[in-house]
């Protein structure tokens, strides 16, 4: 199954395919032990294809502030938001997804065990 992840997360990671509708809905199941996996190889795919493209718009928007008129200025501006705004809503897809993840169980530190599974003494009488 890791290998699965694997290959999930390098198309992810790609980022580079362009199509009209960009969002796919998927249905399937996941066993519970690779949600955490997905959910990771989920985000990282959408920051890091996103990454690019703001550091991009960011320098245009550089530009624009600095010699540009105010309409460049303006514009390079709109595209920043417009992006963070698509990679707000991408990022909400994650949610339901990440929201599956299990919570940790966390044992009770019992008094009367001698010795943690360590071999720690735990103080305990």
């Amino acid at each position: 199954m890791k290998k699965k992840i694997n290959l999930l997360t390098q198309f992810l990671n790609q980022g580079e395919f362009k199509m009209k509708n960009t969002n796919t809905k998927v249905k399937l199941s996941i066993n519970n032990e690779d949600l955490r996996s997905v959910s990771v190889a989920l985000v990282t795919a959408v920051i890091g294809r996103n990454s690019t493209q703001i550091r991009d718009l960011v320098a245009e928007l550089d530009i624009g502030l600095k010699v540009g008129s105010a309409k460049d200025a303006v514009e390079a501006l709109e595209k920043c938001v417009e992006n963070y705004e698509k990679m707000s809503k991408e990022l909400a897809n994650c949610v339901d997804i990440i929201s599956l993840i299990g919570d940790a169980k966390v044992l009770e530190n019992l008094p009367d065990l001698e010795e943690d599974s360590l071999g720690v003494d735990g103080g305990g009488e």
